[in-house]
Parts: structure tokens; C-alpha cells; sequence
């Protein structure tokens, strides 16, 4: 707790350097209501573990981490270890710039109910395989997501701020140089939208983008609004896929779906990109958090 008054530790820090290295049993770490401006960071021996706070807005952790010499951004909450699940907290990085709020390399990792907020570019980075989302809240200005991973996000809220007059913006890039349609994003039922524009603005935004070779994009019964112009910026990669299935919005208008997106015509053609098949989520995620494996509709 922050003040230490139900536990040994007032530092998420302390709490996780405390807890056993390569564990095979699942660890859970409480973390009080409060704010906690602190650098965390779950390093790879710190396996199975759980941090779990009493929601979104009550157990926040903070900080201004950046990095001044550029690539990579430094990150509030950095996690290696694998297996591990945040849940029921906010997690912030207040720098203008080279600084993220979570940077996720951790495999088989769950972020469950949280509120991942950035004030740069980016607000999570990712890299790794195994990656699940679930009824988690994204705030940024641009590139919510960067990174190469296998991630799949469902019931998640993107809210991308738009940062510069007349501009284009992106919810989310790829950095991918190899070829391999074991990585990608996922979004199933999930909600985009372009917050604090004026009525006169005409904005340009983009679910995804490419900063590599390739690209692995799908997107399944989300809600676009009618500030998402279409679904990928610029002209993509030569191997490329990128799949839509019963999105709904003014986004998400035939018009805005260009030559090279698959459109899925049936919930068989969908299912190969569902959470059961494409990050094999009835094997791995804990029965403590909430997820569909299956195409809802």
C-alpha cells in the first residue's frame, strides 16, 4: 500500500524485487489505491507473477521515464518476465518525449482492465509473441501501439488525441523486417476514436501503418468513428495482410477499404483469426480474467 499501513512495502518496486525469482507458481502482488510514481520494471526471472490494483483511477503508476538519446523509449512499467498479468490499474508516463507508459516483451503476458496513457508518440510498445488485451483503455497522441508482436486486443478503447493541425495520424505501426504471419495485430470488438478535434478540423486517421517490410493487420467487429479514414496510411508493404469482418461506424465505410484488405465473408473465415486460433488463448489465459475465444456474432 502507499503508506504501508496493510502491507511490508509502500513501493510497487520493493514489492516486485521481493517476490521469487522463476516461479513456477503464480504470484499476486496488491497494489492499494494511491498514486505510485515509480519506474517498474518486471525483469525476465520474474515469472508468473500478478500485479492487480483496486481499478482504473484508483491504482495509478506514474512517471516521467524518457530516454534523451532516442530509440527505445524508456517505459513506466517495462516488462520481460514471462506469463505475467497486470489488472484493474492505470499505468502513466507524463514525458513529452522517447517515453512510453508500458513497454511489453513478456510472453504469454495479459493486461486485464487497465488504463495505458502517454503523452508522446507512443503508449505501448510491444515485442514478443503471446500478447492479450482485454477491456484495457488506450490514451496517446500518436502510434498507440508500436512493435512486432503476436497481440490481440478485445473490448479495447483507443482514444488518439490529434496533435497537429491537418495532420495524418495512426493508432498503430508494425516494425516488421521478417517475414512471418506467426506475428501481428488483432483487434476484435473494439472501439477507435480521435478525441479532442474541432468541428471545422477534417481529420485523416488511421488504424495502421507499416515502419518495416511487413505488415499482419486484422480487424474484426470493431467500431470505427467517423474520424478513421481508412485503415492503412500511405502505400503498404509488398507482403502485406490486412482482413476486416463486420466492422461497424461511419469509419468503417466500404469506401474506406481499400483494393488490398481482405473483407471476410463469413464467421468460418473469420474464426482462423479468433482468440482461440490465432494466440491459442484456451491453452494459456488464466480463467481469472474474461475473454471470447470465439468470432461473437
Amino acid at each position: 500500500s502507499k503508506d504501508g499501513s496493510k502491507s511490508n512495502f509502500t513501493t510497487v518496486t520493493d514489492a516486485v524485487e521481493a517476490s521469487p525469482n522463476y516461479s513456477q507458481l503464480k504470484v499476486c502482488i496488491h497494489i492499494g489505491e494511491g498514486e505510485y510514481n515509480e519506474i517498474v520494471m518486471i525483469g525476465h526471472e520474474k515469472t508468473n507473477l500478478i500485479l492487480i490494483g483496486e481499478g482504473i483511477g484508483k491504482t495509478t503508476i506514474s512517471s516521467n521515464a524518457s530516454n534523451k538519446y532516442g530509440s527505445p523509449a524508456a517505459a513506466t512499467l517495462s516488462v520481460t518476465g514471462g506469463e505475467f498479468l497486470a489488472q484493474d490499474m492505470t499505468i502513466t508516463n507524463g514525458a513529452l518525449h522517447n517515453g512510453v507508459a508500458v513497454n511489453n516483451s513478456g510472453r504469454a503476458s495479459i493486461f486485464f482492465r487497465c488504463k495505458l496513457e502517454g503523452v508522446a508518440d507512443v503508449t505501448l510498445s510491444v515485442g514478443g509473441d503471446l500478447q492479450f488485451y482485454r477491456e484495457c483503455h488506450f490514451y496517446g497522441k500518436e502510434n498507440l501501439i508500436v512493435g512486432l508482436a503476436r497481440a490481440f486486443f478485445q473490448k479495447c478503447q483507443f482514444y488518439l488525441e490529434k496533435s497537429h493541425p491537418q495532420g495524418k495520424i495512426v493508432f498503430s505501426s508494425q516494425s516488421s523486417y521478417i517475414l512471418s504471419y506467426k506475428f501481428g495485430f488483432v483487434f476484435h470488438l473494439c472501439e477507435f476514436y480521435v478525441v479532442n478535434k474541432s468541428e471545422t478540423e477534417v481529420e485523416t486517421a488511421f488504424i495502421g501503418s507499416s515502419l518495416g517490410n511487413y505488415a499482419f493487420y486484422v480487424i474484426m467487429e470493431s467500431y470505427l468513428d467517423p474520424a478513421v479514414t481508412g485503415y492503412f496510411i500511405g502505400t503498404p508493404p509488398n507482403v502485406t495482410y490486412y482482413a476486416t469482418f463486420r466492422n461497424i461506424g461511419p469509419g468503417a465505410s466500404k469506401a474506406n477499404v481499400p483494393h488490398f484488405v481482405h473483407v471476410l465473408g463469413s464467421v468460418e473465415a473469420a474464426s482462423h483469426y479468433s482468440l482461440r486460433r490465432f494466440l491459442n488463448g484456451g491453452n494459456w489465459i488464466t480463467k481469472a480474467v474474461d475473454y471470447d475465444l470465439d468470432i461473437v456474432n
